[in-house]
């Protein structure tokens, strides 16, 4: 999750298909605060 969570994070403001999704629906957020979790929650 980690992994997965990190390479999103990553690639997510103009890779992946967090651009266009963000077009058809807010799904930025939805990532934002994912990533934010998962940092939090990073020892």
């Amino acid at each position: 999750m980690i992994t997965r969570a990190s390479r999103f994070s990553s690639s997510f403001p103009s890779r992946v298909d967090g651009a266009p999704l963000s077009r058809k629906y807010p799904l930025k957020p939805m990532l934002a605060v994912e990533a934010s979790e998962s940092q939090n929650s990073r020892p």
